[in-house]
């Protein structure tokens, strides 16, 4: 069966329009012996330089063109637009960018602009059911001289042929393609019943559709063969080559720096380098290794041309920092650069610690570094517009993504679709384990509930898995932003982004392909926590403290890491780290250093022998004694990659550009490129003087390591901000906690961790106060304690929060429990904000008789209608309240109904907690331990008195039943495992809402912390 090139093919990047995969595209075409293909998508180019590398790596023609709208005279015609070569492809893209930026439809503005006389681009008038006056009107409005038009028609309207001669017999076949096969129908009618939010029944679904890839004969059975012939001749002038750019050509679409006074930009580098060096060493008397090193680096930088990268990045780094936004010390390998120290990019030192700047930059790379900036993730934006305003929005770009359809998703659209209830599509869904939200049958295999469902609803589950993968909308690369010299839409198409931002139609890797360079600006969410523990450090203790001046052997600090109290700490919280600081007896920045690089797949087999050699209990060893110099430090274990660049330039006496381009082969699992960099660097090593042997131990060493070795260059600078915040967590706990519990409001699971952290800081929790707490964790330095915050109340958002802050500042403190509630209830408060503020304390000031406050609540209501009087000439409503108060009715306080309310206004205990009561009841030799602590445990059998909030209850492989617990105390929550043996023994008593005493072992899995049930030893 032979296949004919259609015309009009559309990706399914015409979002839930067609269920062609651009890689499913390929393989049809090679297996039809295709050589060439076209792609059309609607007003998009999402695809269109992704197909044009799959094309070219096939030896496949690629065709791109653009299916859009024209109007004039509100008359509407459909186009489907063919880039003769890149020129036109330039026009497709400025077409696309003002379609997704300014107006959908093009107009005669755009005719003149781009189309008319365009000798680049075919354009085909498609007839549609227009009529042929119509169709003569745009035919002739887009006519000239230089431009070839033709008209397309399909099968539906091909019997207009003998009216469309009478204009011209420049007519095609643009038969429009959205699945490759006939009975793809299916998958596009469900896509676009999702798009359009229709429903349809299984008697609906069509088995074959008319929008297929039509072979030869079945195009010929439709068109006459002159329509045919024409379509040819379009195709074999289309003639679309982008062109390859060098490392230098991609750089120089860079935008130039303004250099002042007229100096070159390497001369202006060099400048700021002096100066910086100067700075940082606080002398104008530099050794001589810094000046060394940095000549060097600023030649490479010059002869790799460089010099504007890293005028640009500097630039907007001290924009932050001079709006006080904190900047990341360093991230990835830039961090081995002097250039990038001096300059205020990093703030690590990276001959005191030993870093090397071939890792980041070095000539023999063929691909260009990036340099990653994290900046306090509430500000980045600010970076962001910065850029804006200096290089010009039409410059500067977010980077687009895709989201996908994943099983979760698919099922939702579907069930929807087909008209399945909503309860039990939901249940469907979150039986879907997130691990498998791309592989369904996974799903279905490790879930015999969701597996009852997929014989319930065949249709649906078979529908899903065909719609899996599917781009269903764009969102923005969270960190990438594109800058070019000349406007981007003259290399790639836009459409509008975030915050006046525009946003390439390109993913990432395309753009490197154009040659586009991404400038990585990242918000750190931990810096954003640095950022506000200072400012209330500042506020609190009248202390301005600076991050890089802080000492790095603070004993307080090392006190907290060793013992792994490290809850909190980037980077070091998780049970895995903790326990690597313990048992090493972490003392000094390296070890924070070396345990970030220990603590992942691969180095972990050696952790034990790391923290042996470390304490001295096994001995240090080296193949040859020439390693002991860079292995030293690492107690004879390769740990960081450029230990590895240091072995091969001693050993085989390899430049470290050369030995960086071995790691990155090894570390790609390049097994022709190994097999030949073995041999060279065995041969070399001979040549170096080594025995044959030891070089084949060091290769193979290498080889292992190569493959996991950490950067050491991002473990130093994020073991710095781990340190920083350990340091301010030892020294100043009363801030660290306030910030870090403002940070986690709205995850209840982090908000009750946090809170017991509180417990071993000896740190007091006072519940919200109406008349002094704000959105934010309140600090009270004279009884140690935090005055809880109004924004982690249920049913408080940050805007009636304000409200409240806002009437108390201007109208003064709230008097009684009658003023309070007309005034809240006047400024936009509900009925359900007042009673979680009661249940939640945040009124105890005023009375502490919660449930007379509670019962009151009518009266209260009542009053606060009766006092919002209407302002007859001014027409508005205005607050009177100058009507006497009503008395409150005395109910007496009911403890244990107060503890439920305040559990559910803030989903834990402050004041009313029930597990005073449960301890006193079931643990009277206090034995047990609070669920805070379990970290501190792993491995022991342990004893805790907790209530059960779930029971989840599954059969084995072997048809056995056992039990997964979520248990709780002390505001903390932690899953229980309980076996088959263990559950038959306790089965009455693993009950919801139980409270029991039990004996289990803390273990690890999967770098998680669960309990293992031992045994009940009470309950109540």
């Amino acid at each position: 069966m032979k296949y004919l090139v259609n015309l009009n093919v559309r990706s399914n990047y015409s979002f839930l329009s067609s269920s062609i995969k651009l890689k499913d595209y390929l393989s049809f075409a090679k297996n039809n012996n295709l050589t060439t293909l076209s792609l059309t998508d609607e007003n998009v180019m999402y695809g269109a330089h992704e197909f044009y590398q799959l094309c070219l790596n096939n030896k496949i023609k690629p065709i791109i063109g653009l299916d859009c709208q024209l109007t004039n005279n509100d008359q509407k015609i459909n186009l489907t637009l063919l880039a003769k070569n890149y020129q036109g492809y330039q026009t497709l893209i400025k077409l696309s960018t003002i379609i997704n930026t300014t107006k959908p439809i093009l107009t005669k503005q755009e005719i003149n602009d781009y189309l008319i006389n365009n000798d680049n681009l075919f354009i085909i008038i498609k007839i549609a059911d227009q009529k042929k006056i119509t169709l003569e009107q745009f035919f002739h409005l887009l006519e000239p001289k230089k431009s070839e038009i033709f008209f397309g028609v399909d099968e539906t309207n091909v019997n207009q042929l003998n009216e469309l001669i009478k204009i011209t017999k420049n007519i095609v076949a643009t038969n429009l393609v959205t699945h490759l096969v006939a009975q793809e129908a299916e998958i596009v009618q469900i896509l676009t019943a999702i798009k359009t939010n229709t429903t349809l029944t299984t008697k609906d679904l069509v088995k074959n559709g008319k929008n297929y890839y039509h072979n030869e004969g079945q195009l010929k059975k439709i068109f006459p063969e002159w329509i045919l012939e024409n379509n040819n001749y379009l195709i074999n002038n289309c003639h679309l080559v982008f062109p390859i750019l060098t490392n230098k050509e991609k750089l120089q679409q860079l935008p130039n720096f303004k250099i002042p006074n007229n100096t070159t930009s390497e001369q202006y580098l060099k400048l700021l380098c002096k100066k910086g060096l100067e700075k940082r060493l606080q002398s104008k008397s530099v050794p001589k290794t810094y000046v060394t090193r940095l000549l060097y680096e600023l030649s490479i930088i010059n002869t790799m041309n460089f010099n504007d990268y890293f005028l640009i990045v500097q630039d907007y780094i001290q924009f932050a920092k001079s709006k006080k936004i904190i900047v990341g010390p360093g991230r990835g390998s830039v961090a081995g650069s002097l250039v990038a120290y001096v300059l205020e990019i990093t703030d690590v030192d990276p001959i005191k610690y030993d870093l090397i700047f071939e890792r980041f930059l070095n000539v023999e790379r063929t691909s260009l570094p990036d340099i990653d900036i994290d900046f306090q993730d509430e500000r980045r934006e600010e970076v962001i517009q910065y850029l804006g305003q200096k290089y010009g929005i039409e410059h500067v770009s977010h980077i687009v993504t895709f989201q996908t359809i994943a099983s979760k998703m698919a099922i939702r659209d579907l069930g929807r679709v087909f008209n399945i209830s909503l309860e039990e599509i939901s249940e469907i869904s979150k039986l879907i384990l997130l691990q498998y939200n791309f592989d369904l049958q996974q799903a279905i295999k490790a879930s015999p509930k969701l597996s009852v469902y997929a014989k319930k609803y065949p249709i649906i589950f078979d529908l899903a898995q065909k719609i899996i993968g599917f781009p269903r909308q764009t969102s923005t690369h969270a960190a990438g932003i594109i800058l070019a010299k000349t406007p981007l839409s003259n290399l790639v198409p836009l459409q509008n982004g975030f915050n006046n931002i525009f946003q390439t139609q390109y993913s990432m890797q395309d753009l490197e392909t154009i040659g586009l360079i991404k400038m990585d600006i990242l918000g750190l969410r931990n810096l954003t926590i640095l950022n506000n523990i200072l400012e209330k450090v500042s506020k609190y203790y009248q202390k301005e403290l600076n991050l890089n001046a802080l000492p790095l052997n603070n004993q307080a600090t090392f006190a907290i890491i060793a013992n792994g109290d490290t809850t909190g700490i980037f980077q070091l919280e998780s049970p895995g780290m903790r326990a690597i600081l313990k048992d090493m007896h972490a003392n000094s920045f390296e070890d924070i250093v070396a345990t970030n690089a220990l603590f992942r797949p691969g180095p972990q087999d050696y952790v034990a022998s790391y923290i042996k050699r470390k304490l001295g209990k096994e001995k240090v060893t080296y193949l040859t004694n020439d390693l002991k110099p860079y292995l030293a430090p690492t107690f004879g274990i390769i740990l960081f990659q450029e230990q590895i660049l240091l072995i091969l330039q001693k050993i085989a006496g390899f430049s470290l550009a050369k030995a960086d381009l071995i790691r990155r082969a090894i570390g790609k699992k390049d097994l022709t490129e190994m097999t030949k960099q073995e041999t060279l660097f065995i041969n070399s090593a001979i040549n170096q003087g080594y025995n044959k042997i030891i070089a084949e131990k060091i290769w193979n060493d290498i080889k292992q390591f190569a493959g996991y070795g950490f950067n050491r260059s991002h473990a130093v600078s994020y073991s710095l901000i781990s340190y920083w915040l350990a340091y301010l967590k030892a020294n100043y706990p009363l801030a660290f906690m306030a910030c870090l519990l403002i940070s986690v409001v709205g995850n209840q699971q982090k908000l009750t961790q946090y809170l017991s952290e509180c417990q071993k800081y000896q740190i007091k929790i006072y519940p919200p106060s109406i008349n002094h707490s704000t959105i934010e964790f309140l600090i009270d330095k004279k009884n140690h304690a935090l005055v809880y915050s109004l924004l982690a109340v249920k049913q408080m958002t940050q805007v009636s929060c304000q409200a409240l802050v806002t009437e108390r500042t201007n109208n003064g403190l709230f008097k009684d429990y009658f003023n309070f509630c007309a005034r809240c209830l006047f400024i936009g408060f509900n009925r359900k904000n007042l009673e979680y503020l009661i249940a939640a304390g945040a009124l105890d000031e005023i009375n502490d008789n919660r449930t007379m406050l509670l019962k009151n609540l009518d009266n209260a209501v009542k009053y606060a209608n009766i006092v919002q009087i209407k302002d007859q000439k001014q027409q508005q409503i205005k607050l009177n309240l100058n009507f006497e108060t009503p008395r409150l009715i005395e109910y007496q306080n009911n403890w244990m109904a107060n503890s439920v309310n305040e559990y559910k206004a803030l989903g834990l205990y402050l004041k009313y907690n029930p597990e005073i009561k449960w301890k006193q009841a079931l643990d009277k030799k206090n034995e047990t331990i609070s669920l805070a602590d379990i970290n501190n445990h792993v491995n022991q059998i342990i004893k805790v008195v907790a209530k059960i909030n779930a029971v989840k209850v599954i059969k084995t492989k072997n048809n056995q039943l056992m039990a997964f617990l979520m248990v709780q105390n002390n505001n903390n929550i932690a899953n229980v495992t309980v076996f088959n043996q263990t559950y038959q023994s306790y089965q009455d008593k693993l009950q919801v809402d139980k409270v029991v005493l039990m004996e289990a072992k803390i273990e690890v899995y999967q770098g998680r912390v669960k309990l293992v049930l031992n045994k009940i030893l009470g309950s109540l």
